[in-house]
């Protein structure tokens, strides 16, 4: 074997490792596709009542609106790469705002969290995940969601509404 390799230009060897690193680097974005159509396409994603995946579903809980703005802050802190920026009001909505860095290449995924307050009492919790820069995301604003929501499930009570029927 070390003769073999004493035969091979360092031009060679180094055309081998750019092409052995570069076949790592694809089979590793590969991994993260989910669906092709929409992870080449779409950089945003964000709860919906009739999302196909349960987890992108919105959230309804009976605890008041300050306080699941407390749980849905302290849970993000809780979360690697999750920064939180600001909060803001704007009549019945309370946003919060997170940037959210992917671990590789270090792109930065702007979180809004939009709770509401409920006629019935409670509040609910609707969410958007948007890439700052490309046109598709690769799935990783969906996954973002899934991360924080998964962990904000944990805590909050009631399930998420029921898709509505036509």
């Amino acid at each position: 074997m070390a003769h073999f390799l004493m035969q091979i230009s360092p031009g060679s060897l180094l055309a081998w490792l750019g092409l052995a690193v570069g076949a790592t680097f694809v089979v590793m974005i590969a991994w993260q596709v989910e669906s092709v159509r929409r992870d080449f396409t779409t950089n945003t994603a964000e709860t919906a009542s009739d999302a196909a995946d349960e987890r992108l579903r919105p959230i309804v809980t009976d605890l008041p609106i300050e306080q699941v703005a407390v749980v849905v802050e302290q849970a993000a802190s809780g979360l690697k790469h999750w920064k939180f920026i600001k909060r803001t009001q704007a009549e019945e909505v309370t946003a919060l705002h997170f940037e959210r860095r992917t671990q590789f290449v270090r792109f930065t995924d702007d979180v809004t969290v939009y709770l509401q307050v409920l006629p019935a009492g409670g509040t609910l919790l609707h969410a958007h995940s948007g890439s700052r820069i490309g046109v598709g995301d690769l799935g990783q604003n969906p996954r973002n969601l899934r991360e924080l929501l998964g962990k904000l499930r944990a805590v909050l009570t009631r399930a998420p509404p029921p898709a509505e029927e036509e």
